[in-house]
């Protein structure tokens, strides 16, 4: 179903927010959020999410609903992950999250953003084809990433006996905002009280399947109205030239690198970031146009990786420095694709939320116009070079499936350190009054590095596998 082009006085609120809004948010780690409705598989756990949330879980349109439970396979964010779990395969919209309190910050974080992703976790293919995809319905219609007749490109999230020999967590990442402003010329429109997100899951039918979900988010990737780093080539932050929609330089100002300039090819590109004064924003996000409407789906036109965009790793250095910091919230840097460095002292000064993606695949189904999509992403990291200051009351929390390593020290005497997801390595002493380790996560020391961790407090889950 094509989208109406119907503008409302909400989607002129909402855009005028997409402006300011500093820039993503969590939507559900799905601790503890099972469907309300049925009794979830033995052994899963019988926890029931909050009804004053506004979150809902909906039923499948197959004649054996899928079933909801807790798991901790695939946990990228935190102790738990959500098990779907359908007995007879086949197709199935068999989850949706039901938005409709307009004041909740997730509703706000949505329906202000351009992308969403979720860290999906699929078991040894054997012998079926596990797939899926998202949907957003709200006033305006209906936008799902696959049909094409609805503006989809093909994308879909998949596991195949081919490419999948073991259990494997990949990051759907949808630029829905992209496709909305494609299908209908503007973003969010016709948004009035209600946006339902629906996940859908494919297998072949009359086989079981098992889907794990975590850590749903959206990020802000409005490259028309936002800073956007122009280059691949050697630049200064601070030069207007390099960046389009100003330099980002004040509290809560956003920064996107999204690999502009780097060709094609689907493959690494080195970028230089010469940063040489001090600098402020609230977000920083690394992305790709590989991940991009355009280039994430499968096309007839698209023979090879070596016809997608090229990923650029970003390397910011100099004699500057930067702060993170937001006049309310939270600061916020998203890796979505590539290995990034920053090289300068960083200064925390608001709750820091960083959050790297697990990537994603190709999709080998010989169905898909051009044999299968043949876009993928890499695991991603983040590395920090210099010296990070946390400011007394902050917390720096980590969640995702990549890594990010701290080769300077981290002075936080008065702060804290949550790694709930993915991997953090130290490579220098850190200095935090609390030090928290998820079950799902990793906390290591770089092999042969002299350094000491000091806390007043650890807390440290025993790791699932």
């Amino acid at each position: 179903m094509r989208m109406q082009r119907v503008i409302m006085s909400a989607a002129i609120a909402a855009a005028t927010a997409m402006a300011a809004h500093a820039g993503a948010g969590q939507l559900s780690t799905f601790e503890g959020d099972v469907d309300p409705l049925h009794t979830p598989n033995p052994g899963q756990g019988t926890n029931r999410f909050d009804e004053a949330t506004a979150y809902k879980w909906g039923d499948s349109f197959d004649a054996n609903l899928v079933d909801h439970g807790n798991a901790t396979i695939g946990a990228t964010n935190g102790s738990g992950s959500m098990l779907v779990h359908d007995p007879d395969g086949g197709f199935s919209w068999g989850t949706q999250i039901l938005f409709n309190d307009t004041t909740d910050p997730r509703f706000i974080d949505l329906t202000t953003s351009t992308k969403i992703m979720m860290d999906i976790t699929t078991p040894a293919a054997g012998p079926q084809y596990e797939v899926g995809f998202m949907a957003l319905n709200f006033a305006a219609g209906f936008l799902d990433s696959y049909n094409i007749a609805g503006a989809g490109n093909n994308y879909q999230f998949a596991s195949g006996p081919a490419s999948q020999t073991v259990a494997t967590t990949q990051t759907y990442t949808w630029d829905m905002g992209t496709e909305m402003r494609t299908a209908t010329g503007s973003l969010w429109p016709g948004l009035t009280n209600y946006v339902i997100l629906h996940f859908n899951t494919n297998s072949p039918s009359g086989v079981a399947s098992d889907y794990w979900y975590d850590n749903l988010r959206v990020v802000n990737e409005d490259t028309t109205v936002r800073s956007t780093w122009q280059t691949v080539a050697t630049g200064d932050w601070t030069n207007g030239g390099n960046w389009a929609n100003g330099v980002p330089n004040a509290v809560g100002a956003p920064a996107i690198f999204y690999g502009i300039g780097a060709g094609t090819g689907n493959a690494a590109v080195a970028a230089s970031v010469t940063l040489n004064s001090a600098v402020t924003v609230g977000s920083i996000i690394f992305d790709s146009q590989a991940t991009s409407y355009g280039a994430v789906g499968a096309s007839a036109s698209t023979p090879s990786a070596a016809a997608l965009p090229n990923w650029a790793n970003y390397t910011v250095s100099g004699t500057g420095s930067l702060t993170l910091d937001v006049a309310s919230g939270m600061s916020e840097i998203f890796v979505i694709a590539g290995n990034h460095s920053i090289n300068v002292p960083v200064t925390v000064n608001d709750n820091l939320h960083i959050d790297t993606s697990a990537g994603f695949g190709p999709d080998q189904n010989a169905s898909l116009p051009g044999g299968g999509r043949y876009s993928n992403v890499q695991r991603t990291s983040l590395t920090f070079g210099g010296a990070m200051t946390l400011a007394p009351g902050v917390t720096l929390t980590t969640s995702g499936a990549g890594t990010v390593t701290f080769n300077g020290a981290v002075n936080g005497s008065s702060a804290g350190l949550t790694v709930n997801g993915g991997q953090a390595t130290v490579g220098a002493n850190v200095n935090v009054a609390t030090l928290t380790v998820a079950s799902s996560a990793r906390a290591t020391a770089t092999a042969g590095a002299a350094s000491v961790v000091r806390t007043q407090n650890l807390t440290s889950a025993v790791r699932s596998t």
